[in-house]
């Protein structure tokens, strides 16, 4: 099986309070230190789900 978000146990969708805080998150995230600007990247590339799909080592192609 490929490597990719959806094969992930860290990928998880979250229905947030509101539309902007509703949808893919990486548990991951949370455990390791990232800045802001990068943190936003991963989120804003989760929405793709050419991304979530594509095989990659966590985090690998993220926006600098």
């Amino acid at each position: 099986m490929a490597k990719n978000c959806h094969t992930c146990k860290h990928l998880e969708w979250v229905d947030g309070e509101c539309e902007s805080t509703t949808g893919w998150d990486c548990n991951k995230r949370h455990t390791i230190p990232m800045t802001v600007a990068k943190e936003t990247a991963l989120l804003d590339q989760l929405d793709s789900e050419a991304y979530r799909n594509r095989y990659k080592r966590c985090f690998t192609a993220t926006k600098e």
